[in-house]
């Protein structure tokens, strides 16, 4: 598993940045990224099998990302060819939560190729004394005969408890953040079973870490995890650590617990970790996947980070810098991921052993700014930043004025009023 190539993480350099997709619909982003995959890949081929192939979801428990994801995912399928009579922006307007939207998904035809049954969806709700007996249930139904033809198991619980119970039925992993950190992989990146996949970019934290670190240069920078060996994975605190010894950057440690307590729970120890971290000095923080970093309560919990000045970058996206984060990267990430996953599932699908398809996904780089942040916190951004920027926001509170984007295909600024769905 070759490394990528770490300039890609300067986003000084506007050749390097995929600009021009805030005001895009997510139908035309796919469009552009179908157009590129070679024509076998672009719709179904042969016939439909004779019923449709079941897929079942586990999850640990509800997360913002991993709604984000399935969303891609199946937007991948529907631009793919695999699901049918179903339009993006059916998708946009479904529920919410991923329970949700896998109750929409079971209640709607998709076509001949694949169903998600309501019976097919697990989740531990964030009880670690669950985690066992749920996916445990995913065992017994595949012994009943009425088991998936595929799982996909949304985050690092669930790609750390199905594979040992589970050897036969395809199992893709996505939306974990370090498989490699959190045991789900090996050592050495590569899958322990033949049944699993999972999507992996071994380079994409790193990447951003670095590019956090070329445009505030901080020396030291904060993170706010549960203690435990997945907490740090989330935290992504072996590549900051890793980096910190390369770029003579110190990492400060606040601990937040996130497990078997309520999502409110959980924000207010992320926010008293963040005021910690803002009286020990740290000069950025990075901002991860701890539960209670949800986008919801994401301008409450920055308050402490605002007041004191300091910079932050989530590894999130757009969801989390429309409500107050200043970096992350940009909307294309997230379309091609679910492209990606999208080819994996039909692949598998159609014979191929999950373990023996790529794994490895480097989406294009791009980047994402809060610029009410910015003026917040008294951050001169670059212009060729803000230039080479996807999407550029206002600070949350600020939802009835103005949000600059940069088309780079007119080649304009444009600006239009802000709406509560352009700041989601």
């Amino acid at each position: 598993m070759g490394g990528c190539d770490n300039s890609r993480a300067d986003f000084s350099d506007n050749s390097k940045i995929s600009s021009g997709f805030d005001n895009i619909p997510v139908a035309e982003i796919h469009r552009v990224i179908i157009e590129s995959l070679p024509d076998e890949m672009r719709s179904c081929p042969g016939s439909p099998p004779l019923k449709p192939w079941r897929i079942a979801c586990f999850q640990g428990g509800e997360y913002f990302d991993y709604s984000r994801q399935l969303r891609e995912l199946v937007g991948g399928l529907v631009a793919l060819g695999w699901i049918q009579g179903i339009s993006y922006s059916e998708i946009e307007s479904s529920p919410d939560d991923v329970h949700g939207f896998w109750k929409w998904l079971s209640q709607i035809n998709t076509g001949p190729w694949l169903s998600f049954p309501s019976d097919c969806f697990f989740s531990a709700e964030w009880v670690t004394r669950d985690r066992g007996p749920v996916a445990d249930k995913i065992v017994s139904l595949i012994e009943t005969g009425r088991g998936p033809d595929l799982i996909i198991a949304l985050g690092t619980w669930a790609g750390q408890d199905l594979p040992p119970r589970i050897s036969v039925v395809p199992i893709m992993v996505i939306a974990a953040t370090d498989p490699v950190a959190s045991g789900i992989l090996k050592p050495d990146g590569s899958c322990p079973q033949g049944n699993l996949h999972v999507t992996y970019d071994p380079e994409k934290y790193v990447r951003q870490i670095r590019a956090f670190h070329n445009i505030v240069q901080f020396k030291s920078i904060g993170v706010a995890h549960d203690f435990t060996e997945t907490g740090k994975s989330y935290a992504n605190l072996r590549d900051l650590k890793k980096l910190g010894m390369e770029l003579g950057f110190e990492v400060l440690n606040a601990s937040c617990s996130e497990n078997n307590i309520d999502l409110r729970t959980c924000a207010e120890n992320v926010r008293a970790a963040y005021r910690e971290l803002a009286a020990a000095g740290v000069q950025a923080v990075w901002v991860n996947s701890h539960r209670g970093e949800d986008a919801g309560f994401m301008p409450w919990i920055l308050e402490p980070l605002l007041e004191a000045g300091i910079p932050t970058w989530s590894h999130h996206g757009p969801a989390h810098v429309s409500k107050g984060v200043l970096f992350s990267i940009g909307r294309r990430d997230s379309a091609e991921t679910g492209i990606f996953n999208a080819r994996v599932a039909a692949e598998i699908l159609l014979g191929s052993k999950p373990s023996e398809i790529n794994m490895i996904h480097n989406p294009s780089p791009s980047l994402v700014i809060n610029m009410g942040t910015a003026e917040k916190i008294g951050f001169k951004v670059p212009h060729s930043l803000i230039q080479a920027a996807d999407q550029v926001f206002p600070f949350p509170e600020e939802k009835g004025k103005e949000i600059f984007s940069l088309e780079r295909s007119r080649g304009v600024l444009i600006s239009g009023e802000a709406t509560a769905k352009d700041s989601e």
